[in-house]
């Protein structure tokens, strides 16, 4: 997506949701780091996974299959070392049916999704979620090809 179609999707949803561009806005916020991850990915998930930029700076991409583990210690699937401010095992997502749920696992420093400012205890996952840990930010992607986007796009409501 280019940046032009970007900033004008932005545009139509301040006007849906009433939104001033002067004022700070979570949303917007959120719409902007999630396509700043996006647009990063060589190439898209194929299944619900955590996108993410990596302590190097580098864009992740980790399926969430049975269940994954974030956290310091090196027995999480993902796992960033030597960062206190995360414990060493901080959030767990796990399916739960059709969908996924998020845990905090008794982190010092809680986990935080979209731009809430409550740490959250327990949470069903919604497409496009960031969760926020410290400075890292980890968007929830169903992985719908780009195939079906196209086709949900065009069909009629």
């Amino acid at each position: 997506m280019s940046e032009l179609d970007f900033q004008k999707q932005v545009q139509d949803a301040s006007r849906t949701l009433g939104i001033t561009h002067n004022e700070p806005d979570g949303l917007l916020d959120q719409l902007r780091a999630l396509e700043g991850l996006l647009t990063s990915l060589p190439v898209a998930p194929t299944e619900p996974s955590l996108i993410f930029r990596d302590p190097a700076g580098k864009i992740q991409i980790c399926a969430i299959g049975s269940g994954l583990i974030f956290g310091r210690s090196a027995e999480c699937r993902i796992c960033f070392p030597g960062h206190r401010e995360i414990s060493k095992q901080h959030f767990e997502i796990q399916p739960l049916q059709s969908d996924y749920i998020l845990r905090d696992l008794g982190s010092t420093n809680g986990t935080f999704v979209n731009f809430d400012s409550n740490a959250v205890q327990q949470r069903l996952l919604i497409d496009g979620d960031l969760i926020r840990i410290a400075a890292f930010r980890f968007a929830f992607i169903r992985a719908q090809t780009f195939e079906s986007l196209e086709l949900q796009a065009s069909s009629p409501p």
